[in-house]
């Protein structure tokens, strides 16, 4: 069984978000053709619905009194900011119902918390969750600084300079026929050292 708006009878989300927009509870009563009695019953058993496991945590008198508030039937909040400063989890569900009552009725007066200046508006279910109720709270779906590459240390081929040429001693470059007679005159050079090493 999921929780938040999804979780309500398309019955329950129009009760909600008429009281929440603030239409008056005797002319809902009047509509669905119950008490105004009835009518409280069936508003907190949708706020309930809500999230069951949450509000199961709350006394049943504080949710009454929760419920009052949140649906614009009791001006005095003195009463549910005491149940704010002594119980947590009634905070928690409180924070949760006005997120959710948020989704059902986009356009109603956002619910003020008791004991704030101005509107708080949490932005979590809970400390392991993030974001109005049906928003993704995945952190994988966030996105992240682009990592970049690694520098390269090797030279591109721009970068990489020519073999020296060969010049004479005047730094002119040699011709393919004076390189051959140097390099024969070297190897000469060998021979005739290798020759007189193993006559010695």
């Amino acid at each position: 069984m999921g929780i938040g708006p999804d979780a309500l009878e398309p019955g329950q989300r129009e009760l909600l978000r008429n009281l929440v927009r603030g239409v008056r509870a005797e002319e809902v009563a009047d509509a669905l053709d119950i008490g105004v009695d009835q009518l409280d019953a069936d508003a907190r058993a949708a706020l309930v619905a809500l999230d069951p496991a949450l509000a199961a945590l709350v006394l049943p008198e504080h949710r009454r009194l929760i419920a009052a508030h949140l649906l614009r039937r009791d001006s005095d909040d003195s009463g549910v900011a005491e149940i704010l400063d002594r119980s947590p989890d009634a905070r928690r569900w409180l924070v949760w119902l006005g997120e959710s009552l948020r989704v059902i009725a986009p356009d109603a007066t956002p619910v003020r918390l008791p004991g704030t200046a101005d509107d708080e508006a949490p932005a979590a279910h809970d400390a392991g969750t993030a974001g109005a109720p049906g928003e993704s709270a995945d952190p994988s779906s966030r996105p992240g600084p682009e990592a970049e590459d690694p520098p390269d240390d090797r030279l591109s081929a721009e970068e990489v300079p020519p073999p020296a040429e060969a010049t004479d001693a005047t730094g002119a470059p040699l011709t393919r026929t004076e390189i051959a007679m140097l390099a024969a005159t070297v190897v000469l050079g060998f021979i005739l050292l290798a020759l007189g090493i193993a006559l010695s």
